[in-house]
């Protein structure tokens, strides 16, 4: 009597949330940050791992044609290519697509004008003997 493996309990189909870009998303709702930061975390192992299957098929296409490699592996080392040009290695063409990441953009305020030195003394305000 032999037992396998349990019933698998976890669904690897994740639903599709809103994204950073898109318009549905709330910016005040910590929990729409949570789901679209696990997405792109999942989009890019996604890629990731096809990145890493593409090097694979292309090592053996290169080790099994030999002299011929450049010929025949041609259209692998193009998407190959094409890929690892992209962000997160998938390319706005592909099914899954997701545009990076706006970069937030940190402005540190105006300094306060009372803390500026006084070149012309060498003296700073509030430090005077």
């Amino acid at each position: 009597m032999s037992e396998g493996l349990p019933p698998r309990t976890v669904s690897y189909k994740f639903p599709k949330v809103p994204d950073f870009t898109d318009p549905d998303y709330d910016k005040s709702n910590p929990a729409h940050f949570v789901n679209a930061r696990d997405q792109r975390v999942r989009e890019y192992f996604v890629g990731y791992a096809y990145m890493l299957r593409l090097q694979e098929s292309l090592r053996t296409c290169y080790l099994q044609n030999g002299i011929n490699a450049k010929r025949v592996c041609h259209e692998q080392g193009a998407e190959y290519m094409r890929r690892l040009s992209c962000p997160n290695y998938t390319c706005p063409e592909d099914a899954g697509y997701l545009e990076p990441a706006p970069l937030v953009n940190y402005r540190i305020s105006d300094p306060d004008p009372s803390l500026e030195m006084n070149w012309q003394n060498n003296k700073i305000p509030g430090m005077e003997q």
